[in-house]
């Protein structure tokens, strides 16, 4: 019989990443909101349990693109849903996030590009894509750009870009196909491995 400071050991270790704390709550508080973002002065909320989904889409469409350990993934912009889908998916995934701000420069970009090694930039819009887009050939470890808001992005004609809502739209497909993926994924995570660059 396990003691009570085993079990505690046990428990934790089972929610030893983010992902797995999410994929947690989504069973334990389901439908109960997890956050909250507000939009032309609207509240808009998401549960646990769309928190999870939205994750688990973007994780296997990063996963698709080749995105693993080691990895880093980054995240450009300002707050937003799309930020922590963004930072737990690529956690999900075995990679490294890394937050930049949005008033950098094209040029600042590229660094913060050359010093992570980031393959993905999920960009929190046109503002930010635009920077990445200008850099054209310069930036060619990037292989894709997610644009969480791709208003305004028609006129582009660049293979890397994705709209995030087709990037999920594309995670729901695999997650159709491999229900037990997503899990398999956020198992093999542990809680000793890096998560996050922050500078």
């Amino acid at each position: 019989m396990n003691s009570p400071r085993e079990k505690e050991q046990t428990n934790i270790s089972a929610h030893d990443t983010l992902p797995k704390v999410l994929r947690h709550n989504a069973k334990q508080f389901g439908d109960e909101t997890a956050v909250r973002e507000k939009k032309f002065g609207i509240w808009n909320a998401r549960t646990w349990r769309e928190y999870a989904r939205q994750t688990e889409y973007l994780a296997l469409t990063l996963a698709a693109e080749g995105i693993g350990k080691g990895d880093v993934v980054l995240l450009q912009g300002g707050n937003g849903f799309y930020w922590l889908y963004g930072a737990l998916a690529a956690q999900s995934c075995g990679a490294i996030s890394a937050g930049i701000y949005a008033d950098l420069s094209a040029a600042e970009t590229k660094e913060m590009l050359e010093r992570t090694g980031a393959k993905i930039v999920i960009a929190g819009g046109e503002e930010q894509a635009d920077k990445l887009l200008e850099l054209g050939d310069a930036i060619p470890e990037v292989r894709r750009i997610i644009c969480n808001n791709p208003r305004g992005m028609r006129k582009y004609d660049d293979s890397r870009l994705l709209a995030m809502e087709n990037a999920l739209s594309r995670g729901a497909t695999i997650a159709s196909e491999s229900p037990n993926r997503f899990n398999e994924m956020i198992d093999a995570g542990c809680g000793d491995e890096s998560a996050m660059l922050v500078s």
